[in-house]
């Protein structure tokens, strides 16, 4: 993530096909804002429609919507 002005710790929460969320972890940004993350996804699980990266105070910093083919 690139997200020049912000740092601290980042929240990744997953949207799900059945409206639910799910906070899959976090990670730091630098001062310069930059920061990277990874973790699985429990196979079974609903699947994913989207994701939010939640600051530290719960804005939002940034969110994706994903197509289901």
């Amino acid at each position: 993530m690139d997200a020049d002005g912000h740092w601290g710790t980042v929240r990744c929460q997953l949207q799900r096909a059945d409206g639910s969320t799910v906070k899959v972890g976090s990670f730091a940004l630098n001062h310069k804002g930059y920061g990277s993350w990874g973790a699985p996804y429990p196979a079974g699980t609903s699947p994913v429609t989207g994701l939010r990266l939640l600051n530290s105070d719960g804005s939002v910093l940034a969110s994706a919507t994903f197509n289901q083919h």
